[in-house]
Parts: C-alpha cells; structure tokens; sequence
C-alpha cells in the first residue's frame, strides 16, 4: 500500500510534469520476469 501511495503521490506532484508514456511496475518487490 505504501508503495502505491507514494506512487500517486508522485504523479500528482509538479515534479511529474515531464513523465508522459511511462508504465510503472508497482508489484512490491515481487518481480518474476517475463513470462
């Protein structure tokens, strides 16, 4: 849950005013790579 609010809270921000086209990987660590 943390991560995903700091996530939100970041694209909300002015400083996210560049970030266009972008997917973010919220999984908590979890990555299993490409299936």
């Amino acid at each position: 849950p943390e991560e995903v609010g700091d996530a939100c809270a970041f694209l909300c921000s002015a400083r996210a005013g560049y970030i266009s086209g972008q997917s973010l990987q919220l999984d908590g660590g979890s990555y299993t790579g490409l299936l």
